[in-house]
């Protein structure tokens, strides 16, 4: 059986909580209404019997007791005031019972409310009617069976309280004949039958969220079998006719006995709620509709209330125990079932055994045939390894714990010195005296006795005093210690040689440091001396051509004094070789002293120096956002001034000439560039744009000395950059140098 989800749970347990609210306030309202005297809050509508004080009591704490079960966990505290307030009730139902039935006025109905008698709302002072004390012992005796797991008798007992208050309900509403009541009875007033039905739906509510698999049962057979309620409902109707025809003959009083076989047949087959609905639909039909057929009333003293009052109660009785003939039956056909299932089950175990034990014969036989062959191949591998063991280049040796050699192979008899014959079989103190007092001999006894992995370089010295040096790892296995040894004395003879080598190559190198150092002093000095002792010379040309123009111009005729200007511009040409010179042997002297440089504002200046220039030439200039880069400010303007003045020059015949500045981001440096549309060149002749006094365009094209590229290259490197450069004749050229980052 499909149990309640979660949700479902939830829901009811909410519609409880509500239904427990619910009764509090229709309770502590009609109680507020008798202590105000105001009448419409007794029966909340007009013209109909109001509820008693009394009834508001019960009712309050027939509310308050469902709303204490709706908490999750009860206090003791909260167990004994639930218990009281249910106790409560079903005492003061008793007592009114006991009034009606002994006419006592045990005065505690005035208790509540001192209700005058002369009182138009109600016929009797302070006493509820006899039908809502009875439902009142139900509830109370409904909720103390729930509490002790009697679920069953605690629905049925709140299923007749809603079939009592469903009676009271039609008898408020619907006018019918078939009733003589004495001028002293008491019928339940219509708030108070609608305030059972909440209070049966909010405890059955809550009966339902907390059911177990037992109580979900029925709730799945009251909620799914629907069918058996339809057939009830005909079956009455046609008990009904049967009484009216061809049984009508018969007396009033075994009315009731045409209705017990539809009562017993619906219980039989549905149970206890469709015997229950049977009884109502019967009672139902006697009262309300028997007048429609026969016009006289159906109860007219206490003997009629008597038969229905026996009826109702044998016919629930009988739907109890159908209930649990029906139950006991659904149980034995579920052992019956589940017995079968477990013989098949079990019959299907031992199908299943044999067919497992079949598959493990053949499994084991299998598994015998697949060691066996894997111990042959096991065998094969065994003597694959211990000739792979004999055959290695690196010694192989096993020594046990008494120290004992168990296997050598060939190239380990070969590094002892011995045959193998002569170790196996004897302790390795017998072959090398003396050994026990080694270095290796104490790893190997470390290894042996605390099971640790090793690995050395050692120099063996044999008996005859020859020694050889060897690699060892020694390692612990279950027989002893495994060693793997390796001949590493032609290596470290090697290495030996290598190191007197390398340390004469140290010694030659910084002797040809210092020469090279000296050298380039001398060139420094040289570059120096050369560059100042040639300006005497220029100076003394310069000053006798300035001296031949002034007096002897006149006697000159043209060509005279075409080859003065001719001196005069060479000797300043060579006057300005001498200066760039100079510059190029103090950059080569000057140490770098690096910090963050700001290449925007060097630039900046260097385009504000050229403004005339730029201006009059309307040269285009295009310059991106550059970065802060590590560098020699000095040495780095040197750069900017040379690759942007040197732009500019050979852009000198391009009519609309255009230069843009701008870098790109490599993985470890910066890649700067300066790229003109200007005269370009030959990358034919690329070998020599970096050189000193090399020039790929002549001197009566654009004007220089070749030196400012070669200082570009040499401030570049000592930044630790590279500098290159890209063109094509007439077409423009892109100078390039790196800085790192």
């Amino acid at each position: 059986m499909t149990s309640i989800t979660d949700r479902s749970a939830e829901s009811l347990n909410q519609l409880s909580k509500l239904g427990s609210y619910i009764i509090i306030f229709i309770g502590l309202s009609v109680l507020l209404g008798w202590i105000l005297q105001i009448p419409i809050l007794t029966s909340f509508i007009p013209g109909f019997v109001g509820m008693k004080p009394s009834t508001s009591v019960a009712f309050i704490l027939i509310g308050s007791a469902l709303r204490i079960l709706n908490y999750p966990t009860l206090t003791k505290r909260q167990e004994y005031i639930w218990e009281a307030s249910v106790i409560a009730v079903a005492v003061l139902g008793v007592h009114t019972i006991l009034q009606y039935t002994l006419g006592f006025d045990f005065g505690i109905d005035r208790i509540f409310i001192n209700e005058p008698a002369s009182s138009t709302i109600v016929f009797h002072p302070g006493h509820m009617a006899p039908a809502t004390a009875l439902n009142f012992i139900l509830i109370g005796f409904a909720f103390l069976s729930y509490y002790r797991k009697a679920i069953v008798i605690s629905r049925t007992l709140i299923l007749l309280t809603v079939i009592i208050a469903l009676f009271a309900l039609f008898k408020s509403i619907v006018t019918s004949e078939s009733i003589l009541y004495p001028d002293s009875f008491r019928s339940m007033a219509l708030l108070s039958s609608i305030t059972f039905i909440f209070s049966a739906i909010s405890t059955l509510s809550y009966f339902s969220s907390k059911q177990n698999v037992i109580g979900m049962e029925y709730e799945y057979e009251f909620y799914h079998g629907w069918k058996y309620y339809l057939i009830a409902l005909c079956v009455v109707i046609f008990a009904a006719a049967l009484r009216l025809w061809p049984l009508q003959s018969l007396g009033l009083r075994t009315v009731w006995l045409t209705f017990y076989p539809a009562v017993i047949l619906m219980a039989t087959f549905g149970g206890l709620y469709v015997g229950l609905f049977t009884i109502f639909l019967s009672c139902c039909v006697a009262l309300f509709f028997w007048p429609i057929f026969v016009d006289q009333p159906f109860i007219k003293d206490f003997g009629d209330w008597l038969s229905m009052s026996v009826f109702i109660a044998t016919c629930t009785m009988i739907s109890g125990v159908s209930e649990t003939m029906i139950h006991a039956l659904k149980k034995v056909k579920k052992t019956n079932q589940k017995l079968s299932e477990e013989i098949s089950n079990k019959e299907i175990a031992e199908e299943e055994i044999r067919k497992l034990n079949k598959e493990l014969e053949q499994r084991v036989l299998k598994r015998t045939e697949e060691l066996a062959n894997a111990n042959e191949i096991l065998k094969k591998s065994e003597e694959r390894f211990r000739s792979t063991l004999d055959n290695m280049l690196e010694g192989c040796q096993i020594l046990s714990f008494n120290w004992e050699y168990i296997y050598v192979n060939n190239s380990a008899a070969q590094h002892g010195h011995f045959n193998r014959s002569e170790f196996l079989g004897h302790k390795i103190m017998e072959l090398y005296p003396g050994i026990e007092n080694t270095e290796m001999f104490s790893k190997l006894r470390i290894c042996m006795e605390e099971r640790k992995n090793h690995f050395m370089e050692n120099e063996f010295i044999y008996p005859d005093g020859s020694k050889s040096r060897f690699e060892l790892s020694i390692q612990p296995i279950p027989e002893g210690i495994f060693i793997l040894s390796y001949d590493i004395t032609k290596r470290k003879s090697d290495e030996e040689t290598i190191i007197k080598m390398n340390e004469e190559l140290e010694k030659r190198v910084e002797e040809r440091t210092v020469q090279l150092s000296e050298a380039n002093k001398e060139l420094e000095s040289f570059s120096y001396s050369v560059s100042h002792d040639l300006r005497a010379p220029l100076r003394h040309i310069n000053g006798f051509v300035e001296l031949l123009k002034t007096k002897s111009s006149d006697n000159l005729d043209d060509n005279g004094k075409r080859y003065l200007n001719i001196v005069h511009e060479s000797a300043k040409q060579m006057g300005q070789l001498i200066d760039d010179l100079l510059a190029f042997s103090r950059i080569g002297r000057t140490s770098v002293q690096k910090s963050e440089v700001n290449l925007n504002s060097i630039i900046a200046k260097i385009v504000e120096q050229n403004m005339e220039e730029i201006l009059k030439r309307n040269i285009e200039f295009y310059i991106e956002e550059l970065p802060i880069v590590n560098a020699d400010s000095t040495l780095i303007r040197q750069v900017w001034i040379n690759l942007i003045s040197n732009a500019i020059k050979y852009t000198g015949k391009n009519d609309m000439p255009k230069i843009e500045i701008g870098y790109k981001k490599g993985n470890n440096n910066y890649n700067f560039f300066v790229k003109d549309n200007g005269a370009g060149f030959d990358m034919n002749y690329y070998d020599k744009l970096f050189g000193v006094f090399q020039r790929l365009h002549s001197a009566d094209e654009f004007e220089g000395t070749g030196i400012g590229l070669a200082n570009v290259k040499l401030i570049v490197e000592k930044h630790e950059g590279k500098v290159w450069a890209e063109g094509k004749p007439n077409e423009g050229a892109v100078f390039y140098f790196s800085l790192p980052i």
